[in-house]
């Protein structure tokens, strides 16, 4: 007998340079993985007008792995620019060189080359547009313009490189999925590439009192895409039938069903109680529940299984009194209208010669 599956894409991105591990969620055996190198700084020593640097590559593909497995990543770093050569951008790289995207080169007197093809490694791969050359053809020992940074590649096609400083007027920065900084005009700083993978734009010639900069290199990026099956998960709440007195105890049974079709994980319900209830207790069939989160950690739940919880307060004197809860697990939830309940108690004001609730 086949049962229909439904299923959603979910996707998370790592845009923060540096070293991090990716945990494969339950149920997933195939990722689609996404690269961007990142992009190479302009020139930034204390000559004249620079060079941009190159924009990162771009390289994709589709990796089997397993339930649980954990795959280191690299997110590149963009380059600085404080030499000559500017500094060049760092590879990102997925697992152990399954998907790698090359980064920018840093730019001389002339813009740095993209990040290729011939360095990453997928099973689609495009290259980063180099950065622009200066310009130092005006007569005068502070005239000239630096060239812009290149464009990191897109998914579909090769970044486009940075434009050449032309006279005192510096270069624009080349187009791409994080498009090239700036060139800097003459006394002007190159402006930074942009993420992700954007080449630095090159500097503009510097004063006799005027010091210049030239563009950093942006961070590269990894995307992770993969096939997440749906589950529904449906949240009850029952709570005290009879009427109760401020000072009284009050209780209430939360009930979360998985109604499937798969089996859910990491399933935790949000069970806070309001301010006008005072916890006491709380007896769970599943998991646990913690009085100072009030977070109730279910775990997995396989699919039709249901599982409870009793949790008792006090009423104190506030007036918010409504409890209300909500479930979730990792998996997508397409139906999110029973996800959450609420139950209000009965409370009558002690004292009063006609009982007033609210």
């Amino acid at each position: 007998m086949t049962f229909g599956v439904s299923a959603q894409t979910v996707t998370q991105s790592f845009t923060t340079p540096g070293s991090f591990n990716f945990t494969v969620p339950p149920q997933v055996t195939e990722l689609t993985v996404q690269a961007w190198g990142g992009g190479g700084g302009g020139r930034g020593d204390g000559t004249q007008s620079t060079g941009g640097g190159g924009g990162g590559a771009y390289a994709s593909g589709v990796i089997t792995v397993t339930p649980g497995q954990v795959i280191p990543l690299i997110v590149g770093t963009g380059g600085v620019a404080t030499s000559n050569p500017g500094q060049s951008g760092q590879a990102s790289v997925f697992g152990s060189n399954q998907i790698v995207a090359a980064g920018g080169t840093g730019g001389t007197n002339s813009g740095g080359p993209g990040g290729t093809v011939a360095n990453s490694i997928g099973s689609t791969r495009f290259a980063g547009g180099a950065g622009g050359n200066r310009d130092q053809s005006l007569l005068g020992i502070t005239s000239g313009s630096g060239g812009g940074g290149g464009g990191s590649a897109s998914t579909t096609a090769n970044g486009s490189n940075g434009s050449n400083g032309n006279g005192n007027t510096g270069g624009n920065g080349g187009n791409g999925t994080g498009n090239g900084g700036r060139g800097g005009d003459n006394l002007g700083n190159g402006s930074n590439g942009i993420a992700p993978g954007g080449g630095g734009g090159g500097k503009g010639s510097e004063g006799i009192l005027t010091q210049t900069v030239a563009g950093r290199g942006a961070t590269g990026r990894i995307v992770i895409s993969w096939v997440s099956p749906n589950t529904d998960l449906r949240l009850a709440m029952t709570g005290s039938s009879t009427q109760t007195t401020i000072g009284k105890p009050v209780t209430f049974t939360l009930t979360v069903t998985n109604d499937g079709p798969n089996q859910a994980f990491g399933t935790v319900v949000n069970a806070a109680l309001p301010a006008g209830i005072t916890f006491v207790s709380a007896s769970t069939s599943v998991g646990t529940y913690s009085k100072t989160t009030g977070i109730w950690s279910i775990g997995a739940m396989n699919n039709g299984q249901s599982v409870t919880m009793t949790i008792q307060g006090v009423l104190n004197t506030t007036n918010s009194y409504q409890y209300s809860a909500t479930v979730t697990a990792i998996q997508p939830d397409n139906n999110l209208g029973n996800n959450t309940a609420s139950s209000t108690p009965n409370i009558c004001k002690a004292g009063d010669v006609s009982p007033a609730f609210f």
